[in-house]
């Protein structure tokens, strides 16, 4: 009999599970990504998936495998009918400053190539040989051209021609990516100018750093370039500007100056005046109001004398000022104060000049009454400060040590022409009047320093303490 065949037994294969199928939101959580990203990938073609009614679909396997596999540079992503020439990707995975933690993974490059896609700057990679390995949109914007990936043609830079910031050419292989390879240093915020090759040219900020792996080997190097064309021909433009607005300054100050120089000369041609008309009268008394009328004006014209000799007439220096009129008015009533002296203390401070006209008028008047009626005998001292205080306040005090004011005579009610000047000006500048008669006399004039106005220097509140060595003067 012939020998039976053993049977065969089938045994049934277990049915294929079906693929998990994931939406737009599922992938972004497997992704770890925003849903509208998921979205913009599965629309341009760059993630597998398709669309079904409104809705894109696509399966947790085909993701994963699409996760596993690395960037190639001008490899197709799934799903599209052409290569994206223009989103090369990193050669090189490595962690390092600057990389993703996690960069040693598929998943660790679409990251980077993502976040350097999203940059509101050029950037792109080299190995460590030179060849470009990645770039963004954002850089084929600024070169003008899309460079050749790993290519020696584009070494180091995808640009059409490089430039220093002065104009000299330079060369690819001297540009700052060369320079961070061939020197393994970064070199952050150095200024190039890119000529694009319809002629435009474009000043740039590189960043190019040097990437190396866990062991320190150089693997190559990441340049991200900041575009300023925009913001250097803003400041160049407001460098004109500044350049025009100097020049108007400058005629400006120009006409103060004659203007300053023409009052003063008005005014000397006023004293003169008062000068001969006063030689020719007779009464002593309308003579000598003739004379003090003359030096008020001269008062006032070596103000505008002063502000006519400075550099800076926006400001009136008082305490310069301060010094020359006291000894003036020291040398015109010499004969009479053969023996008094005058020592100064004065703070250095500016003041604007509707400031200083009336308190070099105010001064006029306290040393003039000083040293008319204090030293009938021609012999004694005065003493003149000027101080600036923190509280934006100046005090000026004319002190002598002459015989004093007669009893029961008030400032106030005092019918004289001078002291009646002294307090409207007083009034004028918003400040205060006091007299103190111990061992002579001593007025003080307190007054507030004014707001500071634009191109005004009221540095009281540097000054305060500066004070200008002390002078003494004899009458001659």
């Amino acid at each position: 009999m012939p020998a039976k065949r053993p049977r065969t037994r089938f045994t049934a294969s277990p049915a294929p599970q079906p693929a998990e199928v994931l939406d737009v939101h599922m992938t972004a959580a497997l992704l770890t990504v925003s849903p509208d990203t998921v979205y913009d990938l599965l629309k341009a073609g760059e993630l597998p998936g398709r669309k079904v009614g409104r809705k894109w679909l696509t399966t947790r396997r085909a993701i994963l495998r699409w996760m596993e596999s690395p960037f190639a540079p001008g490899a197709q992503p799934a799903g599209t009918a052409e290569s994206h020439a223009t989103h090369g990707a990193p050669r090189t995975t490595v962690n390092g400053p600057g990389w993703p933690a996690d960069a040693a993974t598929p998943m660790g490059e679409w990251h980077f190539r993502r976040l350097l896609e999203k940059l509101p700057a050029g950037a792109y990679t080299c190995d460590a040989d030179g060849l470009i390995t990645y770039f963004n949109p954002q850089a084929v914007e600024l070169w003008g051209r899309v460079p050749a990936l790993n290519d020696p043609v584009d070494r180091f830079c995808g640009s059409f021609k490089l430039f220093t910031t002065d104009g000299s050419p330079m060369a690819h292989d001297q540009c700052w990516m060369a320079l961070a390879l061939t020197r393994n240093e970064a070199y952050n915020g150095q200024a190039i100018v890119i000529e694009r090759p319809d002629g435009q040219r474009h000043t740039v900020l590189a960043h190019a750093n040097p990437v190396h792996d866990a062991s320190g080997k150089l693997l190559g190097a990441v340049n991200v370039l900041v575009d300023i064309s925009d913001r250097q021909r803003t400041e160049l433009a407001l460098r004109a500007s500044e350049a025009r607005l100097t020049v108007a300054l400058q005629e400006k100050e120009v006409l103060l100056k004659e203007i300053h120089h023409r009052v003063k000369n008005n005014l000397q041609v006023i004293c003169s005046l008062l000068n001969l008309q006063g030689d020719l009268i007779e009464d002593a008394t309308l003579r000598q109001v003739f004379h003090e009328g003359e030096q008020r004006i001269q008062t006032m014209a070596l103000i505008h004398e002063t502000l006519y000799q400075v550099s800076d007439t926006a400001a009136f220096h008082l305490a310069p000022y301060v010094q020359r009129l006291s000894e003036a008015l020291l040398r015109a009533y010499g004969r009479e104060v053969g023996r008094v002296t005058l020592t100064t203390q004065l703070d250095e401070l500016t003041l604007p000049l509707d400031s200083a006209v009336p308190c070099g008028l105010i001064l006029h008047e306290l040393l003039s009454n000083a040293l008319k009626h204090a030293f009938p005998d021609g012999q004694g001292a005065i003493t003149l400060d000027l101080r600036a205080a923190p509280d934006r306040h100046v005090t000026l005090r004319v002190a002598d040590t002459g015989v004093g004011m007669p009893e029961g005579f008030d400032v106030r009610q005092s019918d004289s022409l001078g002291l009646q000047l002294v307090r409207m000006l007083t009034e004028q500048l918003g400040g205060t009047l006091t007299v103190a008669r111990q061992g002579g006399t001593a007025f003080t004039l307190t007054f507030p320093l004014p707001e500071a106005q634009p191109g005004a220097h009221t540095h009281a509140d540097k000054t305060a303490g500066q004070t200008a060595p002390s002078q003494s003067a004899t009458a001659a």
